[in-house]
């Protein structure tokens, strides 16, 4: 069997393309932010994130910038960690930072600074990291100002949320997805997200390509490939 390894585009990190199992007070609730509603009960415009890897997060981030965007907000968004880390003064922006547990010392100055700025801007800032930002190496002053945002853990998906999840990406991608094939997956393949994603859709091609069904042999024989290189 040949495998066209000419893959499906990954889904953009929207809103529409999360799995909300687990979440979904979280996911309605960051739909509100991203629009510019404000915490029942809350002075603070800005909000943080946490949760294993894997868990989400930095999905629920893009969605965020994706949907305040098209709305009109000026958006940022960057991975801490990462070089030339420039944060912007624009009024009404709203600032989505990523793996805050990977700022550098340079970049934990930068971002005490520019939080205290914030409200002089009217920009709202929405961080996630693995820990809640009181438990993260960051410099005091930094830790103390985001340890008091308000904070909400994001839950990695249960097997019933990973169900859905194979469900609802095999039916973007027009194939139908069997109880046999999908406990296939949920029981041999990994668990790390990206990975189930990857065979689900390099075995929804290939399944579209010889008209065949989406059995768990053909999963198997398309993971023994991808497995291979």
């Amino acid at each position: 069997m040949q495998l066209i390894l000419d893959l499906f585009e990954p889904l953009p990190p929207r809103f529409d393309h999360f799995e909300p199992t687990g979440n979904e007070a979280l996911v309605e609730l960051l739909r509100g932010f991203a629009q510019g509603k404000l915490l029942a009960g809350v002075t603070t415009p800005h909000l943080s994130l946490w949760g294993p890897s894997g868990s989400g997060k930095s999905h629920l981030l893009q969605a965020v910038a994706a949907l305040a965007a098209e709305i009109g907000f000026p958006v940022y968004y960057r991975s801490c960690g990462t070089p030339s880390m420039v944060l912007p003064a624009e009024p009404e922006a709203l600032i989505a930072l990523d793996q805050l547990d990977a700022a550098s010392e340079a970049e934990q100055g930068q971002l005490f600074s520019a939080f205290n700025l914030a409200g002089e801007r009217n920009q709202r800032w929405l961080v996630a990291s693995s820990l809640p930002p009181a438990h993260l190496p960051l410099r005091d002053d930094l830790r103390t100002r985001l340890a008091l945002l308000p904070t909400f853990r994001v839950e990695p998906l249960d097997d019933r949320g990973r169900r859905a999840l194979l469900h609802r990406r095999a039916a973007a991608l027009g194939v139908t997805l069997s109880q046999a094939a999908a406990d296939y997956l949920l029981h041999h393949a990994p668990r790390e997200i990206p990975a189930l994603l990857l065979i689900l859709e390099a075995a929804a091609e290939e399944s579209l390509r010889l008209k065949r069904p989406m059995t768990p042999a053909l999963i198997r024989q398309v993971w023994q490939l991808l497995s291979q290189g």
